[in-house]
């Protein structure tokens, strides 16, 4: 005995269903887990009469689906509720009649049930007509449309009153006419069979294109989102590899930067060197220049003392020997000039002075003989 004072929000619900070729005839199952009490199976159906071979059936598949096959019923702690309507079919005349009723009303309540007439074959009857109409109202319209419409036209058209009998002796309430009206019920429904095959068929080639359809709708997205993400793809590397580029040539600029500055400090320095080294030979060879000049203004001093007779000769000499000495200072300026622009040459012009030094001091000689 269990004994709850709140309500329970259950743990788990695992739900399991299934139909009879598409349509209503067939089950719905749940088995629901309440918290500290344990797992409680409900069934729901609409069989045709008191059929225990389809309740056998129907158990083993919520077995299969939200319980254990080998315990069976045991998986189920709280038990097993089976809720099911035991009603046969419609009737098919009742049916027939209603069709004509709801045809002959001119207001707009009963449309949604004329409309679905056009769908059907020529030679359907009526039975068939309305239950047709009555599947596309309850397919279409909502609840509150059916309760206030088709729910008291389906209750007039159900076949109801079979006593709770396993053995289907008992007659019910619609069937106490003669034999007469039987016999014609049954001609009747076997042609609603056969026109209810022909609607079925129509039935499952609508079904079959709309799932060819949705597969076809469904394909094309799946193509355009692959699409779309290849192209995203391959916009990335795109933008990666210009971004690569732009770091190389960045790069590049950086490293002609680089060796620019060190070319400009490479020629700063050689021009530095090669200055000090022309001041330096500069210096070298002033000196001995001089030297020569104060040599030769003593000697001029002594041939004047020497002799009053040979000054103008030896003035004239004088003149000639400063004229070459000047020569010579130019000479030496002008080198010293051009050493600094030019280090190569500093040697040729060393040995040039050399020469001409050497030159100079034997035709001193030549005259102090004289």
């Amino acid at each position: 005995m269990y004994v709850v004072r709140k309500p329970l929000s259950p743990l788990s619900v695992c739900k399991t269903e299934v139909a009879i070729k598409k349509r209503e005839k067939g089950y719905i199952g749940a088995a629901i887990q309440f918290p500290f009490f344990g797992t409680l199976a409900v069934i729901g159906g609409h069989f045709k009469g008191w059929d225990i071979q389809q309740i056998k059936e129907l158990l083993p598949q919520i077995y299969k689906d939200c319980g254990n096959e080998q315990q069976g019923l045991d998986s189920f702690s709280m038990g097993v509720i089976i809720a099911a309507d035991w009603n046969e079919h419609f009737q098919p005349e009742a049916l027939g009649h209603m069709y004509k009723l709801i045809k002959e009303d001119n207001t707009d309540k009963y449309n949604t049930i004329k409309q679905y007439e056009s769908k059907l074959p020529d030679d359907s009857p009526d039975n068939i007509r309305m239950v047709e109409g009555f599947a596309h109202a309850l397919s279409t319209l909502s609840i509150k449309e059916i309760e206030e419409t088709v729910s008291p036209l389906l209750w007039g058209g159900d076949r109801l009153g079979r006593a709770a009998d396993i053995n289907k002796s008992s007659p019910s309430l619609h069937s106490s006419s003669s034999s007469s009206s039987s016999s014609s019920s049954n001609s009747s429904s076997s042609s609603s069979s056969s026109s209810s095959s022909r609607s079925t068929t129509v039935i499952f080639e609508e079904e079959e294109r709309q799932q060819q359809i949705e597969s076809l709708f469904i394909t094309t997205l799946r193509k355009e989102t692959m699409q779309q993400q290849q192209q995203q793809q391959q916009q990335r590397r795109q933008r990666q590899q210009q971004q690569q580029q732009q770091q190389q040539r960045q790069r590049q600029q950086q490293q002609q930067q680089q060796q620019q500055q060190q070319m400009q400090q490479q020629r700063y320095t050689t021009r530095e060197q090669q200055e000090e080294n022309a001041a330096a030979c500069i210096l070298i060879y002033v000196a001995p220049i001089c030297c020569c000049c104060s040599s030769s203004s003593s000697n001029n001093n002594n041939c004047n003392s020497s002799s009053s007779n040979s000054s103008n000769s030896s003035s004239s000499s004088s003149r000639s020997s400063s004229s070459s000495t000047n020569s010579s200072h130019d000479s030496n300026r002008r080198s010293s000039s051009s050493s600094t622009t030019a280090l190569g040459r500093l040697e040729q012009k060393q040995l040039q002075q050399q020469k001409k030094h050497q030159q100079q001091q034997q035709q001193k000689k030549q005259h102090q003989q004289h």
